[in-house]
């Protein structure tokens, strides 16, 4: 079984907030969080006739934004998307028998504890970013380890699961990649998601022979050094330094909208300029 909440392969979106990340959009992002189907989304974009022409705004402004409301120039266009499906007939109606028992499986198994057996693929920093008005920061928030596959309770998931560790527990466990494991933990989601909290019984049948433990205080310093990667590359997603981080942005008024970015833990802003794997090969890092 897969996550079907995460592929990226059913649906492509041209909203413009998904160009970054050349509108591959996850199943869940479709379904759950913005329920686009049939319908679509709208949005509105705010256009100057005046800027359009290359003149200049009599208000000195450089681009159209809430203040030019009620302006004669101003433009507010609605502008409706529908999320494209990429799969044939018969490949679709492959995914939504696939789906469906994906979710009857989510059904019988979130929130339940269940017995979890796999090799651990990789450990590093849980990090939030928090944006205000006028400042940002990254924290640490514990750690997060990856299982490239594993068992959950009988059922063999080909397919990223996670396992969220406090820091406390990091240190105890003293998790490494290339762990073999089995223990029990309770299944959460999380965005789309299979996040494994609260683990217990932990019972190493393997110990890897390299042993990168990555500590708190290193943690610390690699939130305060990651970098937002401008563009959601395949080269920065597959790789162990790439790390797709929440991002609170906290208005006035109501709780924060919670969206993510593309971290690079080596503080490299763009992949073309990115040696990390080179050196890694040549036992650098």
């Amino acid at each position: 079984m897969i996550n079907q909440y995460k592929r990226l392969d059913v649906y492509r979106c041209k909203l413009q907030s998904h160009e970054t990340f050349a509108g591959r959009v996850s199943v869940y992002h479709v379904l759950k969080v913005k329920q686009c189907l049939p319908d679509g989304c709208f949005y509105f974009k705010w256009r100057c006739r005046l800027l359009d022409k290359g003149a200049t705004c009599k208000k000195g402004y450089k681009h159209a934004g809430k203040n030019c409301q009620g302006c004669r120039y101003f433009v507010d266009e609605k502008i409706h998307k529908v999320p494209v499906l990429l799969l044939s007939g018969a490949e679709f109606e492959r995914f939504e028998l696939e789906l469906e028992d994906f979710e009857n499986w989510l059904e019988s198994n979130l929130g339940r504890r269940l017995e979890v057996y796999g090799r651990v693929n990789f450990v590093g920093p849980l990090l939030r970013k928090d944006v205000y008005h006028n400042r940002s920061r990254v924290s640490l928030r514990g750690f997060l380890a990856n299982f490239a596959e594993c068992y959950l309770g009988r059922t063999h998931f080909e397919d990223l699961v996670y396992l969220s560790l406090s820091p406390g527990a990091r240190a105890r466990l003293e998790l490494a990649r290339g762990d073999l494991l089995e223990f029990e933990a309770e299944l959460t989601l999380d965005n789309g998601r299979l996040v494994l909290v609260k683990p217990r019984s932990v019972e190493f049948v393997e110990r890897a022979e390299s042993r990168s433990l990555p500590d708190t205080g290193e943690a610390l310093v690699t939130a305060r050094t990651a970098n937002v990667v401008g563009e959601q590359s395949d080269r920065c997603l597959s790789c162990e330094r790439g790390r797709l981080v929440d991002v609170a942005r906290h208005g006035r008024t109501g709780g924060p909208r919670i969206s993510r970015q593309l971290f690079c833990l080596e503080g490299v802003g763009d992949p073309e300029l990115c040696c990390y794997r080179a050196l890694k090969e040549l036992g650098i890092r």
